[in-house]
């Protein structure tokens, strides 16, 4: 921070004065990295931190039975994650009176920096796998806007989506069901997205001026974190399917 104000600080002299400002070259010995000796008193305060940080991205948090992979219509990795997206933000919202409840969930491909491997997955590869601080927000959407959200899915051959199933036919969403049941666009939709998404990140437009908007707190990676270790404590692993959420 202070080397930006020094920058601007010069900038802002040079274009004042009236004779035209030249930097100097100066030309200085490079020293080498690893000709420097490590401060002893202040690696004996980091090691501490390193340590414990090291524990903590090293943590089990789910074994996994399965590669977990993205692609499109639909992946065994988007599954997972929606679903982390859709566990954590219902049982956020069954805790606060008068909250509203997610009804499906959509998040991006692009989101996804990685796969997953198959066995144990700790809180290193979710750091790998969702390396943003994107946070989980419920929008509320009319049924206009939910069939420019499907419609969009379709134009994209797919989605990482939770409580929602759909058929893309001609470009189009058919066959449009929410939580196992018929959509009939008659109604206002509660989606669980990220925050990016929800600003118009990736094309997804739809999202802006919804009805209702509620910040949730919960960034999108501790969602994931939170869901595996739910798995892991229910004596399970993570197994996917691919189960045509979206059909083509």
């Amino acid at each position: 921070m202070r080397v930006q104000y020094y920058v601007f600080f010069v900038l802002l002299s040079a274009w004042g004065c009236r004779t035209p400002f030249v930097p100097e070259a100066r030309i200085k010995d490079n020293i080498r990295v690893e000709q420097v000796s490590p401060d002893e008193k202040l690696e004996s305060i980091i090691v501490p931190y390193r340590e414990k940080m090291q524990v903590s991205m090293n943590e089990e948090l789910v074994r996994s039975a399965v590669i977990l992979e993205k692609k499109n219509p639909e992946s065994t990795l988007g599954n997972v994650v929606a679903d982390a997206v859709m566990y954590v933000s219902r049982n956020r919202i069954e805790q606060e009176k008068d909250a509203i409840f997610p009804d499906v969930v959509l998040l991006n491909n692009g989101g996804l920096r990685t796969e997953l491997p198959a066995g144990v997955i700790t809180v290193s590869h979710v750091y790998e796998l969702m390396p943003f601080e994107n946070e989980v927000v419920l929008l509320t959407l009319t049924p206009e806007k939910f069939r420019e959200m499907v419609d969009f899915i379709a134009q994209l051959g797919g989605a990482p989506v939770a409580g929602l199933t759909m058929h893309i036919h001609q470009g189009r969403a058919e066959h449009v069901q929410i939580q196992g049941k018929p959509y009939l666009f008659d109604r206002n939709v509660v989606v669980a997205t990220s925050d990016f998404l929800a600003t118009g990140g990736d094309g997804m437009n739809f999202f802006g001026n919804p009805v209702g908007y509620v910040e949730t707190r919960i960034k999108v990676r501790d969602a994931i974190i939170i869901y595996f270790r739910k798995v892991k404590s229910d004596g399970l692993e993570l197994n996917p399917k691919i189960e045509g959420r979206i059909a083509r």
